[in-house]
């Protein structure tokens, strides 16, 4: 070898060092089949490969916006390619690609902008589990708590519907999938209780905040990008963690036994898990398969289905 390269291609033609290969590209791509009647679905099947693919930013003027690891940008290409060879005789690829542009600094909050569509949904999941929030958290302190408090189950009655309370940001967040909807979803959730006239309007908005928080950061680890049943279990217990904190500072928890504490958490977590969790993106993967969620980020993976069986 006697020029300098980045990359190795030994006889086998697989790169020795592709794995060391690790950086965000921001760009646009644009395809265009040719000689066919049906060039409309040969482009939307292209834009929903993109999206599977989790690089799929949104539609810009004649192309779409793509960013992410430079690795899963070729890869796509390589499927973009694939089709387009088994189902078109001509076609045309155009695609121009950034790195280390501004845009990319502070990719997380800055890349990804909210539409109306977003403020509506996370609108409604506020108002709706505001009062699924109310009824759970008055129920339970003032009928069920008084019932089985002479079993000594009184002051731990909440904790098994607390996952309830958790359940508004979560749900946002796997479906919306943008920077900032738990957080934001989590406390209008308690914003709305509060002008309900909750009786626990004093603690109800540090509580929401923080409970969103917690969401968020689950999100976050996966950078927005994965939105898995661990990714959403993990949300589920974000909260678990931030809430319980708050509760200890502000209860005075350790000066309790801590074996009742501990009981105390684990049961808030195992209702987490199940409401937050597990129940949340079983309705929320319901309601993607139904197409209600067509036009969001977790609706486009069942939207190719649902338009083949209409």
């Amino acid at each position: 070898m006697d020029v300098e390269t980045d990359c190795v291609l030994p006889e086998s033609g697989n790169l020795l060092n592709q794995n060391e290969i690790k950086f965000d590209v921001i760009g646009k791509m644009a395809f265009y089949p040719l000689g066919t009647e049906e060039y409309m679905e040969h482009i939307a099947a292209v834009v929903q490969m993109a999206e599977e693919q989790k690089i799929y930013k949104g539609p810009s003027h004649y192309a779409s916006e793509i960013e992410g690891d430079v690795n899963e940008v070729f890869d796509y290409f390589n499927k973009v390619l694939e089709y387009a060879e088994k189902n078109l005789s001509h076609y045309v690829l155009q695609t121009t690609l950034s790195l280390n542009s501004p845009s990319l600094k502070g990719e997380l909050w800055n890349l990804y902008k909210w539409k109306l569509k977003d403020v509506i949904l996370a609108s409604i999941i506020s108002v709706l589990f505001a009062f699924i929030c109310f009824a759970a958290v008055h129920s339970v302190s003032f009928v069920v708590a008084p019932i089985v408090m002479p079993f000594g189950f009184g002051d731990i009655a909440i904790e098994f519907v607390f996952g309830i309370f958790f359940m508004s940001a979560v749900l946002a967040g796997y479906i919306i999938q943008k920077p900032g909807a738990a957080v934001i979803v989590g406390t209008m959730t308690g914003v709305v209780q509060v002008l309900m006239g909750s009786a626990f309007a004093a603690t109800l908005l540090p509580s929401a905040f923080f409970q969103g928080v917690g969401v968020e950061i689950a999100f976050l680890l996966a950078r927005y990008k994965k939105f898995t049943l661990p990714v959403v279990l993990l949300a589920a217990v974000g909260p678990t963690v931030t809430s319980f904190i708050l509760a200890w500072y502000r209860g005075l928890w350790a000066y309790l036994d801590p074996n009742f504490v501990a009981v105390r958490f684990f049961i808030r977590l195992c209702s987490a898990l199940i409401f937050s969790g597990i129940i949340t993106k079983f309705l929320a993967d319901r309601l993607a398969k139904a197409g209600v969620l067509k036009s969001y980020p977790l609706g486009a993976k069942y939207a190719e289905n649902i338009d083949d069986d209409s």
